[in-house]
């Protein structure tokens, strides 16, 4: 789990809430507001997930080992996801500012600098390949060049029935 669906997540920061909302929005054709965020497995088998807005990365919490039991993230990862999914009640909600993919930047959602470190502790570029379950609804536009967003992706559409 990533959010806030499946118990467990151990919230530390008092500034920064998993499922919480923030002070600004992006806008369609205006200023456009970022964040990183970053998932670590910790020495004692915990994922932390960190989060960096305007200062320096800060713990918002973490999963417990112990969720994991004998299972994969126990140990490792072996499969990261970029972008968005409609998880919305009822589903078929607006993904970002409802601008397919191909709207690019100030329209679509974006995620840049998508990497993660391997199992030897070296930071690696993701390479991403497209998945569209319902591209008639969301689309995902996929950009493995790694110059200065290094791999990226463009994502969303408008609601759909």
């Amino acid at each position: 789990c990533y959010n806030k669906e499946c118990t467990g997540f151990v919230q530390t920061a008092n500034n920064v809430y998993l499922g919480g909302g923030f002070t600004h929005y992006s806008s369609t054709n205006g200023t456009q507001y970022g964040f990183n965020l970053q998932w670590t497995r910790s020495s004692t088998g915990a994922w932390w997930l960190f989060y960096k807005g305007s200062g320096g990365y800060i713990p918002v919490g973490y999963y417990p080992k112990s969720l994991f039991g004998s299972g994969y993230l126990a140990t490792k990862a072996n499969k990261i996801g970029f972008g968005g999914e409609d998880t919305g009640e009822p589903s078929a909600k607006q993904m970002g500012s409802g601008s397919l993919a191909s709207g690019g930047w100030a329209k679509a959602a974006f995620q840049s600098h998508a990497f993660y470190i391997d199992t030897r502790g070296v930071g690696q570029w993701a390479n991403l390949t497209e998945y569209e379950p319902n591209p008639s609804c969301y689309t995902a536009d996929v950009h493995n060049i790694y110059g200065s967003w290094g791999t990226y992706l463009y994502f969303g559409g408008a609601s759909c029935n």
